[in-house]
């Protein structure tokens, strides 16, 4: 292997190119912060390399500074140790004084912490610590040089998280591969060292950010979400509320959540914004202080015994109201033929959360096999708290208006009616919770 270097001219830029020719057939091109790193074939002349750098130069610089926008100079802030800092505060005024900054508490910080491990693993031999600004892994062990490198990225998670890199690698001084003697040896020095690598892997210190203004992107595009269309399109929605937070991020489908105040031990990107930003965005009367932004449900094979059928119910209050008490009676798989979108800002502010919980699915024009379809209809029907217990059924309820469709009315098994006194009709909301109950308790 051999190496070399030259300077690239990038928008009247000088950076950096360090070459390593090697026994290999592919070009491989990375950015770094200390230049561009080609690995190229024996033999490849400058020329070469530079046709590869004017085409995919602009792509490369692009994408790094893209994963490492937190840590930018521009933003006027740095993670220290998990810690958000003004630059200003620490007097850095530039990017070679905020990069010496970085490398002598990485340098520290990490130092510190291989010796503390070293002392409580039981490893006799110091190893030589060095920091580097590589970015393919967080850090690595040499046992030709007894050297353990780290990233110095590192610097700006906490403490706790550099400290289960620390342990992984000297874990190699046992181990050298990644077998489950290996692991055993990691989770034995850091028992919760999983739930760690993964906040690491999401490269966010502490996965805070903010936005100070009403025109950024993102608070344009979360407006945006108010529209069913564009929410259908990007399969994405926002909703409010504690309980809904709270289930959202049981669920996996919680993205992100813009807040007023920072929210602890929360496991995705907060965005802190102002009370007038929340104002903006939130759709509710009274904020609470933050919105959370989720990604569509998956829809999964129906399992249950009692199923829920909504046929083009339109109101958005019905809708989130018939979503909720379905999960209260256990009808945790339901369908939708038309109507009102789940995703209606007012369905999921009456569904309180329960939407997360549901399987709710999508009509293409056939039911489940092997259960008994019951459509609430007034004419030719029974009175419901007449039937029989049914173990697996169908409940459908129909438009506000127009009650259940012809199609479905034609597969349905039984048509059932509540018999009511002084009245016409019932809410289909009240009618579809008596119902439920009903047959729940049959």
């Amino acid at each position: 292997m051999k190496t070399s270097e030259f300077i690239y001219k990038y928008k009247n830029k000088d950076i950096p190119v360090h070459v390593r020719h090697s026994r290999q057939r592919n070009f491989y091109y990375r950015y770094r912060k200390d230049g561009f790193h080609v690995s190229a074939p024996y033999l490849v002349g400058q020329k070469t390399i530079v046709k590869g750098l004017d085409k995919f130069a602009s792509k490369l610089i692009d994408q790094f500074e893209k994963a490492h926008s937190n840590y930018s100079f521009d933003y006027g802030f740095v993670y220290l140790f998990g810690e958000q800092l003004s630059l200003k505060s620490l007097n850095i005024e530039n990017m070679q004084e905020l990069h010496e900054f970085l490398q002598k508490n990485a340098e520290i910080s990490i130092n510190n912490l291989v010796r503390k491990n070293e002392e409580i693993m039981g490893i006799s031999k110091p190893y030589k610590v060095k920091i580097k600004p590589t970015e393919r892994q967080f850090g690595s062990n040499s046992k030709r040089t007894h050297s353990l490198s780290f990233q110095i990225d590192l610097v700006h998670y906490s403490e706790e998280i550099i400290e289960s890199v620390v342990i992984h690698e000297l874990a190699h001084d046992f181990e050298r591969n990644h077998s489950k003697n290996f692991y055993n040896i990691v989770y034995k020095y850091c028992p919760n060292y999983k739930e760690l690598q993964r906040k690491l892997k999401k490269r966010d210190p502490q996965m805070i950010k903010t936005i100070e203004s009403r025109q950024n992107q993102k608070i344009k595009d979360l407006l945006k979400l108010s529209n069913t269309k564009v929410s259908k399109e990007q399969r994405l929605f926002k909703i409010e509320g504690f309980h809904a937070l709270e289930m959202a991020k049981k669920s996996g489908a919680l993205l992100c959540v813009f807040t007023t105040k920072e929210i602890k031990d929360l496991d995705v990107l907060q965005y802190l914004v102002s009370k007038d930003i929340m104002e903006t965005i939130s759709s509710a009367k009274s904020p609470q202080g933050f919105v959370c932004l989720c990604s569509y449900l998956e829809e999964k094979p129906i399992k249950s015994n009692k199923v829920l059928m909504l046929d083009d119910v339109q109101d958005p209050g019905n809708l989130g109201t018939l979503l909720r008490t379905a999960l209260a009676f256990g009808y945790n798989d339901v369908i939708l033929k038309g109507g009102c979108s789940p995703y209606n800002e007012k369905v999921l502010q009456s569904t309180q959360g329960a939407i997360f919980k549901l399987n709710i699915i999508n009509y293409e024009g056939t039911l489940p096999k092997g259960y008994e379809v019951i459509a609430t209809e007034i004419k030719g029907s029974v009175d419901l708290s007449t039937i029989i217990k049914v173990n697996k059924h169908i409940l459908v309820l129909g438009n506000e208006a127009h009650g259940v469709s012809q199609e479905i009315l034609d597969i349905a098994n039984k048509r059932v009616r509540i018999n009511i006194k002084n009245i016409d009709s019932l809410n289909v909301a009240i009618a579809g919770a008596i119902a439920m109950y009903t047959l729940t308790n049959l």
